[in-house]
């Protein structure tokens, strides 16, 4: 069976057109986004094409490293112990919750709702199945 791109030509149009707006923070471990602790030393992020600000970008910090080490670590050492078979069952799996969030998202809504709505419906269903394999 051939594999569908997870999103077409016009919702990737979206993305450089303005479409897409970030409004949390991309880091995440432990199962949740993580806030930075200290905000002062953030900086805009640029959308190439138009120059636009997508975001404000703030580093993280020493201990915010450390946490996200230490949870990359406890993840590798349950990941470890799952057979080949296992991984490969998560990550179809994962692929096809991804997949099924897009495709059901995307029909009626620009980038930014599809985003939203993927992270919405997609993501209890893919914290909840990788949970069940590592901790991240």
């Amino acid at each position: 069976m051939a594999q569908q791109p997870l999103l077409s030509l016009p919702e990737f149009q979206n993305v450089s057109t303005g479409a897409l707006v970030v409004k949390e923070p991309l880091n995440f471990w432990g199962g949740a986004r993580v806030k930075p602790k200290d905000t002062k030393n953030s900086e805009p992020v640029y959308e190439p094409a138009t120059g636009r600000v997508l975001c404000d970008m703030i580093p993280c910090g020493e201990e915010e490293v450390d946490e996200a080490i230490k949870s990359a670590h406890s993840a590798y050492l349950k990941w470890s112990k799952l057979s080949g078979m296992e991984r490969a069952r998560i990550m179809l799996e994962a692929a096809r919750i991804i997949r099924v969030s897009a495709c059901n998202a995307s029909k009626d809504y620009p980038m930014n709702m599809v985003v939203n709505r993927v992270q919405q419906s997609g993501r209890k269903n893919l914290i909840n199945l990788l949970h069940r394999g590592i901790a991240f």
